[in-house]
């Protein structure tokens, strides 16, 4: 949805579990209310892309790369 705001962020397993249980967690990214957004992915391990709008019907669409 145009002009949708939401938590857009990067977390490890590790937080992203942490982030389901409500538990606090370190992330990489924060509040974003424009498109579109780049987040850099760290190196090291698999990354979790959490985009959490609350409430809101949105539309998300992401490329991959190697």
């Amino acid at each position: 949805m145009a002009g949708s705001a939401a938590n857009v962020f990067l977390v490890d397993s590790g937080n992203f579990s942490a982030y389901e249980r409500g538990k606090k967690y370190r992330y990489y990214g924060g509040f974003y209310d424009y498109t579109p957004l780049t987040l850099e992915v760290p190196n090291g391990t698999r990354w979790y892309l959490v985009v959490d709008s609350y409430n809101d019907d949105i539309t998300v669409d992401f490329e991959e790369f190697d």
